[in-house]
């Protein structure tokens, strides 16, 4: 007889056996028809194997049907009062599966009665109902349990991937933000410890400029002067000279007045920088505002300007020459004078000229303070520096150094100037300075005022 599978003990309802495993283990199926329209009935297995058929055995080894089908198909439910008579045995087979196949009975004379097929399947419909009901009222385990059992545990098992899903999202999160912070150490890490360390770079924004204008007003012109140069680290003289002439850029020119506004742009050689080791950075772009422009005079506002009072002739010209010629001796030093129709080339400048212009070059006083200038034979020009004379000894200077001497009238009072400049610069200013001789200042004084 052949044994059910032991994993009956799972106490699952298995609908194709239409059956069910009771708490013991046992499978208790409830019926159904073979391949040759057999039913096979009710019955379990014991724990010895045996299959017992909707009933079971006695101790004196008699077979107790619970219920069966007489010879006429009829279904006869035991009622408990003759499961002691031993009036019917049932008779049948065991299927592939083990199953016991109840095709007929012995009678209490021991006859064989086979079991009507038509009767038979009409007795088994009313049993499998009854069945039916049994399973629906039964409490056992694997039966209406199982449904609620079944719901628990995929009730858990949602919850349990939902956490799973939580964890996963939060590792993955947690894994982004720690690779995006590994980059962000990496990237200042090859900064600090290969840009900023070995690169020099020029920040352009940290040029400072000062604009200078010079002319008249609506004539003016402007030069752009560097003021302060970017600060590179380790920068050696020769990258500073660099950095002191950059390129620059701006507009408009010329034709300016007092309050134009003119765009300045610098910028640097990129591959002169690279030749010294140098990476540029940033921009350098200004608006500045023109201002310092003389206002524009006429020959008439310039002749209504003058004094009857002439301050300087002829003969006062003649005196301060031999004054100037004695003078020099005591300083071993030689001077020639010159005039506008017989000018001195002062380190490339064509002096004096007419006015405080010269060329492109302006003369101006120390602290960048613009002056009106005007060659004066007479000097009698109110609030300018008349020009009555001018002397200087380029042509043998002392020690290298040549002097320029400007002698000038300013509303009166007799004014020596002095440059020594030697080169020009971005503003393409002449700086002048009273003269510190007081020598030569006290004998102009005293020509001026003589008769």
């Amino acid at each position: 007889m052949t044994n059910r599978d032991t994993n009956s003990q799972n106490n699952e309802f298995n609908n194709d056996l239409n059956g069910y495993y009771d708490q013991n283990g046992n499978y208790i199926p409830f019926g159904y028809y073979d391949e040759n329209g057999n039913y096979v009935s009710n019955g379990y297995y014991d724990q010895d194997g045996n299959f017992i058929p909707n009933g079971y055995y006695d101790q004196s080894g008699n077979y107790i049907s619970n219920d069966y089908y007489d010879q006429n198909g009829n279904f006869i439910q035991n009622d408990g009062n003759n499961q002691n008579n031993n009036e019917f045995t049932p008779a049948g087979y065991y299927d592939p599966n083990g199953f016991f196949i109840v095709n007929g009975y012995y009678d209490q004379d021991g006859n064989y009665v086979e079991n009507d097929q038509t009767n038979f399947e009409q007795g088994v419909t009313g049993q499998y109902d009854q069945f039916a009901n049994d399973y629906q009222n039964n409490d056992f385990l694997g039966n209406n349990n199982y449904s609620n059992l079944n719901q628990e545990n995929i009730e858990e098992q949602n919850k349990e991937t939902k956490k799973d899903k939580s964890k996963k999202k939060s590792s993955k999160l947690g894994f982004i933000v720690a690779f995006l912070l590994a980059c962000v150490i990496a990237v200042g890490v090859y900064y600090f410890k290969f840009y900023k360390k070995d690169d020099k770079v020029v920040h352009l924004d940290q040029y400072k400029v000062e604009l200078a204008a010079y002319g008249t007003n609506r004539q003016g012109k402007v030069n752009i002067d560097i003021v302060e140069i970017p600060e590179v680290k380790d920068a050696d003289d020769n990258i500073k000279k660099f950095l002191k002439k950059p390129e620059i850029k701006y507009n408009p020119t010329e034709n300016l007045e007092n309050g134009s506004k003119v765009d300045v742009e610098i910028t640097l050689n990129k591959d002169e920088a690279q030749k010294k080791g140098l990476k540029v950075s940033g921009t350098f772009k200004r608006t500045l505002t023109v201002t310092g422009l003389s206002e524009e005079k006429t020959e008439k506002k310039e002749e209504a300007k003058t004094t009857s009072t002439a301050y300087w002739n002829k003969n006062k010209g003649d005196k301060l020459y031999q004054f100037v010629k004695s003078w020099e001796k005591s300083l071993n030093q030689s001077y020639k004078e010159y005039t506008p129709s017989n000018q001195v080339n002062f380190h490339g400048l064509k002096l004096p000229t007419e006015t405080e212009m010269a060329g492109d070059a302006r003369l101006v006083l120390e602290g960048d303070k613009l002056i009106s200038m005007k060659w004066s034979p007479e000097g009698n020009y109110k609030d300018v520096y008349n020009i009555v004379a001018v002397f200087s000894d380029i042509d043998k200077p002392v020690n290298s150094v040549a002097h320029l001497y400007y002698f000038t009238i300013l509303n009166g009072e007799p004014i020596v100037l002095i440059t020594e400049q030697n080169q020009g610069n971005s503003k393409k200013y002449v700086y002048f300075r009273r003269t510190a001789n007081v020598d030569l200042q006290k004998g102009f004084e005293n020509i001026v005022k003589s008769s």
